[in-house]
């Protein structure tokens, strides 16, 4: 029998990380390799990388090759030793992961970090006393690469069965909102994690006076505007200002394929499953019937349970050089 971190069902917060792993979109390699060419291409170092928010350490070893002392920072004590194991299996043993804060990375000396990344976890964070704790342990010439995905995903194919698709995840969204309810601390969060994802980082501030090279790239569907067309959830709401350096150079590539991923329906299930709004009412009996009754209506759309869909996130990664 196994004793995979990933084989059982779940860690102490709650965490099912079989679920999460295969129901988790990916990142194409040249997401990867984008960050390193930056990094390189404006004098960035090989000592150390920190990956903050590693979860379980998918993101985090992808860049290990590249530096001497590879360290992956995550608020939960549970997710550490499944980050181990997972760099382990995956040719990375050195790789080190350690409890923090995103708001407090004091486990690392002021200038020690060449390299610090977040992926898809900004939208968690307190972004001013993030930024504030990036500047204290970058090396001048360090790189940090925040990296988000949108809120929404586009239904490549079946492409009939899109109404019912935008219909389901626009209701599963809408459930946080409810569960907010009119809790000003509620709503604050929901508004800045959907203001990370949805404007694609508009609205994370890089100060002028500390980075240089404030780089926005962006992958983007075919014939899009540079914030794309699919990915609003709540299409009447904004919740995103502008808050990039003047100086900020957007670059855009026509290609929603950087991250995509094949479901069939059970995978589609164990994703949206890993959703957080899922995860606290699965067990509540209204919201499991209604849950179960849209899961099957968009089964149907689809034509059954053995139709996959071919879904994409349009996604972005910001950019900066420490000066």
């Amino acid at each position: 029998m196994s004793t995979s971190r990933l084989d059982t069902d779940k860690d102490k917060d709650g965490w099912d990380w079989e679920l999460y792993m295969n129901g988790r979109p990916t990142y194409r390699d040249d997401v990867f390799s984008t960050i390193l060419d930056f990094h390189k291409q404006n004098g960035g170092g090989d000592e150390r990388i920190v990956d903050v928010g590693c979860g379980p350490g998918n993101s985090t070893i992808k860049l290990a090759s590249d530096f001497k002392d590879v360290v992956g920072v995550d608020l939960f004590a549970d997710h550490l030793p499944v980050a181990t194991e997972y760099a382990h299996t995956h040719g990375v043993p050195r790789a080190r992961f350690l409890q923090g804060s995103a708001e407090d990375l004091s486990l690392f000396e002021p200038g020690s970090v060449d390299l610090l990344t977040a992926f898809m976890a900004i939208h968690w964070i307190d972004k001013h006393r993030f930024l504030d704790e990036v500047r204290r342990v970058l090396r001048p010439g360090g790189t940090v690469a925040i990296v988000a995905y949108s809120s929404k995903a586009f239904l490549q194919s079946p492409a009939q069965a899109r109404p019912s698709f935008d219909a389901f995840m626009s209701w599963l969204f809408s459930m946080g909102w409810t569960e907010a309810g009119s809790d000003p601390l509620k709503r604050a969060t929901l508004e800045h994690n959907f203001a990370c994802n949805d404007s694609l980082l508009k609205n994370i501030p890089i100060p002028a006076e500390h980075y240089t090279n404030e780089t926005r790239v962006l992958w983007t569907a075919e014939g899009a505007g540079a914030d794309g067309p699919h990915r609003t959830i709540f299409p009447d709401q904004t919740f995103a200002l502008d808050e990039r350096g003047p100086k900020c150079k957007d670059v855009v590539h026509r290609d929603d394929q950087a991250c995509r991923k094949l479901y069939t329906f059970e995978q589609f299930k164990a994703y949206v499953g890993s959703f957080s709004v899922v995860k606290k009412h699965k067990d509540k009996a209204q919201f499991k019937d209604e849950y179960e009754r849209r899961l099957t209506e968009l089964e149907e759309a689809i034509g059954g349970a053995d139709t996959k869909l071919d879904l994409s996130w349009e996604m972005a990664i910001l950019l900066a050089s420490r000066k």
